[in-house]
């Protein structure tokens, strides 16, 4: 099991891609293993050094708790060795946060990653407090995960920086598609060594990385893993030639587009999911309120891969 530790956070995930993985599943809505297996495989496999297990594009805050703590468990024992994980535990309620965060890491999850609950929108001394409890409560390394369109709130850059001292801290996963801000956030902690910046938002990731970012947090790491881990491989480059790096900050919007393009949130997960069942990874099968695709969108999404050269089942 890999430790992360403060004061050397930075060197050991500088470079690292953190895959928000699906969540595959059975057609009665639980937790599909077989597949689950499968996908990481997929993303390790590829290149990418961990996943991100129970967070918004595994449909975390729609599985039961029991299935979200069973489903990290699994993955943890299936890529021991080979990658990390870590475990997504936002939730509305604070004790449901807890616990999963707690099972977590006693499964041998290396950090939890949570945003503030999307139940309300609170205020900055109310973020503030909410995640100064839940780090303290469940006494391990943590990375806060700035996610708007989830929950409402934008997560200030002074109470990140606040936040950042504390010693279980380890990081900070941005997924905010502001790119001044990305960029801003991630040069204000470039010099140190006890806090890492992982971009959430794939059209920014170029210019998050060379801003001083540490890696990113790619969805579309679920369908092409190796363009991921070669975008953040050339943007950290000290070699790297301009045109190589915009062509593989290309090939990942590209990648990215085929689900989003013209979708909001809860469609472009759902698309996701699809696109994947294409490359036989899993069923589209999707917890309500989402939508599973239809037929029809994905014989769309189908010849949309196909273009890239993905290979389609």
């Amino acid at each position: 099991m890999a430790i992360l530790e403060k004061g050397r956070i930075r060197a050991a995930l500088r470079g690292h891609v953190i895959v928000p993985m699906i969540s595959p599943l059975t057609p009665s809505g639980k937790p599909d293993l077989t597949a689950t297996f499968r996908v990481a495989d997929h993303i390790i496999g590829g290149g990418c050094q961990g996943l991100l297990v129970g967070g918004t594009n595994s449909e975390g805050p729609l599985l039961a708790l029991a299935h979200r703590i069973a489903q990290i468990e699994a993955v943890v024992e299936h890529i021991a060795g080979h990658g990390m994980v870590y475990a997504g535990i936002g939730a509305t309620a604070f004790d449901d946060a807890v616990e999963l965060g707690r099972a977590s890491l006693r499964s041998g999850a290396v950090a939890v990653v949570a945003h503030p609950p999307p139940c309300f929108i609170i205020n900055t001394a109310e973020i503030e407090a909410y995640y100064l409890k839940l780090i303290d409560a469940v006494d391990g390394p943590f990375f806060i995960y700035n996610m708007p369109l989830t929950t409402g709130i934008s997560i200030p850059l002074d109470v990140i920086g606040r936040l950042s001292t504390h010693p279980l801290v380890m990081g900070i996963k941005d997924s905010e598609g502001d790119a001044e801000r990305q960029a801003l956030l991630a040069a204000m902690h470039k010099d140190r060594a006890d806090f890492t910046v992982f971009c959430g938002a794939m059209a920014h990731s170029a210019r998050s990385l060379a801003a001083g970012a540490d890696g990113n947090v790619p969805s579309a790491g679920n369908l092409d893993p190796a363009a991921c881990r070669q975008l953040v491989d050339l943007s950290l480059s000290s070699a790297v030639v301009p045109s190589a790096l915009a062509v593989a900050q290309d090939r990942v919007a590209a990648v990215s587009k085929v689900y989003q393009e013209g979708r909001k949130l809860p469609a472009q997960i759902s698309a996701l999911k699809g696109c994947a069942s294409l490359l036989g990874l899993c069923s589209p099968d999707m917890l309500p309120p989402l939508l599973t695709t239809t037929d029809t969108e994905r014989f769309e999404l189908r010849q949309r891969l196909v273009r890239l050269h993905l290979p389609v089942s």
